[in-house]
């Protein structure tokens, strides 16, 4: 399943508690990573209410791309600009905070572990596997060098434009009950530089949050704006990295599945109540015997 998130910040078990809001698409990832030592009625670490109002303050999303949101009610002025309210939620393994958001690229197998292919694999196996792919997608299809998988840490690149080791893609999966889901979120186009007003890492550093130093794609390639679409490349990359990821998964032969086709007329609506954002694409289904 592959998507474009909204605007999300999940914070690490290094950053001060927050009381999760309606994080759509996002609740998952805070109630699947929730540790088990981990008491909800300790207020000690709670997030400021400073802190809270910084995270949350209406971001600028700027884009030239020239569809409309899935569900018709974001904001838009003449110039292409939305304004969004980010959720806040809580990830609460050993993970550092993080955002995600318009301009990058989520991709998540979701796998039975107990088929054929894939018994025995370990989730650091797996997550292996997927930054395997993603530094294969990185190296041969965006023309980057120097690209490393870090176990537990995600893709890391040495830096053209930042002079210095940077992460461009977060990998985490998840287990139960023998599925596997979660995957990879890697930075296209997503904005990095700027204020706090349209550079949502910028708000984590001013509430004093520790978080991954970053870069995307597009920072990598020397385009240094700000607006969404303003190299074309987005769905390019998209469809690419998943191709890619497949390949790594020795999926051989696969069936694109419309949402509209599995959801019905009303796969808007869904959007609507799980968070989505911008590009929502088919899920895609290995045609493979999983008994």
């Amino acid at each position: 399943m592959f998507f474009e998130p909204g605007p999300t910040f999940v914070l690490g078990r290094s950053a001060p508690r927050c009381v999760p809001s309606n994080v759509g698409l996002f609740r998952s990832i805070a109630n699947s990573l929730r540790s088990r030592d981990y008491d909800d009625k300790d207020n000690s670490h709670r997030l400021s209410s400073a802190q809270l109002r910084e995270l949350r303050n209406n971001l600028e999303i700027r884009s030239r791309r020239t569809y409309a949101h899935s569900t018709g009610e974001m904001p838009i002025d003449e110039d292409g600009i939305f304004e969004n309210i980010p959720e806040v939620a809580q990830r609460l393994d050993n993970g550092m905070s993080t955002y995600f958001g318009p301009g990058q690229v989520v991709v998540w197998p979701v796998l039975d572990l107990r088929s054929r292919e894939f018994a025995g694999l370990t989730k650091t196996e797996i997550e292996w596997i997927i930054g395997a792919g993603t530094v294969d997608f990185l190296v041969r299809e965006a023309g980057l060098r120097d690209v490393t998988y870090r176990s537990g840490s995600g893709v890391w690149i040495q830096s053209t434009h930042f002079k210095e080791e940077r992460q461009i893609a977060d990998i985490h999966v998840s287990t139960q009950d023998d599925i596997l889901s979660f995957g990879v979120t890697l930075n296209v186009e997503n904005p990095i530089l700027g204020p706090s007003k349209i550079n949502p890492w910028s708000r984590l550093r001013r509430t004093d949050i520790a978080f991954n130093p970053i870069t995307s794609i597009a920072v990598e390639q020397e385009d240094l704006g700000n607006a969404l679409g303003r190299s074309g490349s987005y769905e390019k990359h998209m469809n690419s990295l998943v191709l890619h990821l497949t390949s790594t998964l020795n999926f051989s032969s696969l069936e694109v599945c419309e949402v509209k086709d599995m959801f019905g007329e009303n796969w808007k609506l869904l959007l609507q109540e799980r968070g989505g954002w911008g590009y929502w694409f088919p899920i895609v289904i290995p045609d493979i015997d999983i008994l």
